[in-house]
């Protein structure tokens, strides 16, 4: 009896053994990104976002500093006519604390009021009437700028504000929803280790009566809760993946508030640079009216004056202290399955993949259509009489495009990312995306892999845009690259598949109508069903772009199609209407003749009619 369970120890050992996962020696399809040791994580960049380091600050700071100009001037000038009766005296002084506080700010207008000290100090004796005049005219009208200016500005940087905390929450739900998920999935792992562990170590103990049948229970119970942990870990997946999405919103929601309130406070400064000049004249217009012994002085300062350029103080800000626009930074989906450096069964893996493309794949043909409707929106309005939309309703729709492009960058950047993971460890075509160069992938705070696309501000592409344009150039409307082309095929309701395992025992099989139970999954499948048109027109995008080989020569195929023989038969799964001469409009049923199989996915074929033309390969079945 000891040599049986010794024997059986060694057989249980070394089936153990041999099913343990080993580490992926797949090279990591994201090896290209470099990882940068000095980059900061998200959590930093909000953080220095709420220091300051971002051109909004440096506006909001700037203001706060013609506002505080502007208090002080006020007092200044105020002071300056409680103290005309002492003249020469106290005129000197006022004079010096004028030019103190002008030359606190920088600019056209700052240094205007140092000329304006400057006669203060050469006035010597002044009438009564001259004080009043000028506190009634510029010291009181500065003060009252300076109250409304600072209840103007005080709503615009409370949106902000707001914004950037949303953004912070958003990002703190994306953390705690990616930790569970990563959690989730190894405890997948584990569970379905143990199961083949429990399987092995079974059939290594030979028929042993009741022995065999409580392992048998045994191995029923695990395999329960493997499914528990897999639907579990498909719950988590589903939620982070939702907290992503909701934490990219909150960042373009709070991009567009920064942008618009950099516009709003630039609009205030330049009114109240305006006034400011304004209240200038007004002076200069006092001081024109007092004895012919100024008439020099007046020149002088009106000089002074006409050198003031409200617009080049702007701008000269601008300049010195950094641009109010700021680096678009895209934080990515990161699913435990992408990185192949993480144990997990190949099986499972793909499985995993597939599903996270079908997210991004609903979520993009969404975006798509909504892109196609606005795009259809601005084309009336600029068809349309003069009068048929005002200037905010068209930068309303433009704004619009705007954001919706940005999704589908987002979208298009994640299934490029699952693309290349899928490539690794399947094999075929190797996906090619435009902004590839721009992911950089680094680890947050706490250690976890993390993606970022990194582009230049939306309000710096399009006067790209505009430059190319101008230049002979023709600008892309829409980021729509390679990666936009690479859809992955609808899943077939109804088939069953085998769960992926560990174990070299039978695998438990499962369908696909259980998965898609969920409303949420059901409704990828029932687009993929129901819009082939969306979808062949994403495929026929990227099967015509010009940077891939293959796809130059794709056009000169018709001039041999002519002595193509048959390769094979196909039934089609799914409806597809023509778009183009050349394609094949099929309906669910039909057999096809298959002639020739491009790598870009569109097949050429024949109908039972005896007509030509391509259709996409993911819509048929070859038998």
């Amino acid at each position: 009896m000891q040599a049986a369970l010794k024997r059986r120890s060694l057989s249980f050992n070394s089936s153990s053994a041999r099913s343990s996962p080993q580490p992926s020696r797949l090279r990591n399809p994201l090896g290209f990104l470099k990882m940068s040791p000095g980059l900061p994580s998200v959590d930093e960049n909000l953080f220095y976002m709420r220091k300051g380091t971002n051109g909004f600050e440096e506006l909001k700071r700037y203001i706060k500093q013609g506002n505080d100009l502007c208090k002080d001037l006020a007092a200044v000038l105020n002071e300056r006519c409680e103290l005309e009766q002492n003249y020469a005296r106290s005129l000197s002084k006022i004079s010096q604390k004028m030019s103190k506080v002008a030359s606190t700010c920088a600019g056209t207008v700052a240094n205007s009021w140092g000329s304006v000290a400057e006669a203060m100090k050469r006035e010597a004796e002044v009438r009564q009437e001259f004080a009043s005049n000028m506190a009634d005219e510029v010291a009181k009208p500065m003060k009252n700028l300076s109250e409304s200016f600072h209840k103007a500005r005080k709503p615009i940087e409370a949106q902000v504000d707001k914004a950037g905390r949303t953004l912070l929450d958003k990002r703190s739900d994306e953390a705690a929803a990616k930790k569970k998920a990563h959690t989730a999935a190894k405890d997948t792992e584990k569970a379905w280790d143990s199961l083949s562990d429990a399987r092995i170590g079974s059939k290594g103990g030979g028929s042993g009566g009741s022995g065999d049948s409580k392992a048998d229970k045994e191995s029923n119970k695990q395999e329960k809760k493997c499914r528990s942990s897999q639907t579990a870990q498909l719950k988590y997946d589903r939620d982070y993946y939702d907290a992503c999405f909701r934490a990219e919103l909150a960042r373009l929601e709070w991009e567009a508030t920064v942008v618009k309130g950099s516009e709003q406070l630039q609009v205030l400064e330049t009114d109240r640079l305006r006034q400011s000049h304004e209240m200038q004249k007004k002076l200069q217009h006092q001081l024109s009216l007092l004895a012919p012994a100024f008439a020099q002085l007046t020149d002088r300062l009106g000089q002074s004056l006409r050198q003031v350029d409200t617009e080049a103080d702007i701008g000269m800000v601008i300049e010195q202290r950094g641009a109010l626009l700021q680096t678009s930074e895209q934080v990515l989906f990161e699913s435990y399955a992408e990185d192949l450096n993480n144990p997990m069964d190949k099986g499972r893996r793909e499985f995993a993949l597939r599903t996270y493309a079908g997210f991004v794949y609903a979520d993009l043909e969404r975006e798509l259509k909504g892109k196609e409707g606005v795009e259809k929106l601005l084309g009336v309005y600029a068809s349309g009489p003069g009068g048929f939309s005002d200037v905010t309703s068209q930068r309303e729709a433009s704004e619009k495009l705007t954001h919706i492009l940005a999704v589908v960058q987002f979208l298009e950047a994640n299934q490029y990312k699952l693309d290349l993971a899928l490539h690794a460890l399947t094999g075929g075509d190797k996906p090619v995306y435009r902004l590839a160069s721009c992911l950089e992938r680094s680890k947050d705070r706490q250690g976890m892999p993390q993606t970022i696309l990194r582009l230049a501000p939306p309000a710096l592409r399009r006067a790209q845009s505009v430059a190319s344009a101008s230049g002979g150039g023709q600008p892309s409307p829409s980021p729509s690259g390679a990666a936009a082309g690479r859809r992955h095929p609808p899943l077939n309701r109804g088939a069953t598949i085998a769960a992926p395992g560990n174990g070299g025992g039978a695998a438990a099989a499962f369908s696909y109508d259980d998965m898609f139970d969920d409303g949420t999954y059901a409704r990828i499948d029932t687009l993929a069903e129901t819009d082939g048109a969306a979808l062949a027109s994403v495929r026929r995008k990227s099967a015509m772009a010009p940077a891939t080989p293959q796809h130059q020569q794709q056009p000169q195929a018709p001039q041999n199609r002519s002595s193509l023989r048959v390769c094979g038969w196909a039934r089609v799964l799914y409806n597809y209407d023509s778009r183009q001469p050349d394609e094949l409009t099929v309906r669910e049923g039909d057999v096809l003749s298959v002639l020739e199989k491009s790598a870009d996915g569109w097949w050429l074929g024949e109908d039972s009619t005896g007509k030509r033309g391509i259709f996409p390969g993911s819509y048929v079945e070859e038998f």
